[in-house]
């Protein structure tokens, strides 16, 4: 996992944590620190494939034309884009949850 994944997940936890322990509105700061994290698992699920087969590609081991390898570099750059929206999506949980504090 990605070590600024993990550092900023164990962070909303905290904060999840001391939130429930007042009282307060925890689960928007645990769903961030879910989200954040899921980059992993997105990775590893939904991108391994493509990176291999860019490997391959880069080390001259994969019999594919420059299109299949424009057409791969172009997958990747959208699983990437989804795969960057995630901790993004954890912010925007992690505001949300705090400025709907009362």
């Amino acid at each position: 996992m990605p070590k600024l994944a993990g550092t900023t997940a164990i962070a909303y936890l905290y904060a999840a944590y001391t939130a429930h322990q007042q009282g307060r509105n925890w689960k928007g700061l645990a769903a961030s620190a879910a989200l954040t994290v899921s980059i992993l698992p997105f990775t590893v699920i939904f991108m391994s494939s493509t990176n291999d087969l860019l490997f391959k590609a880069s080390a001259g081991t994969l019999d594919a034309s420059q299109e299949d390898v424009a057409t791969l570099i172009g997958r990747w750059g959208v699983l990437n884009l989804v795969r960057s929206l995630l901790p993004l999506a954890g912010a925007a949980f992690g505001f949300s949850t705090l400025f709907s504090e009362e």
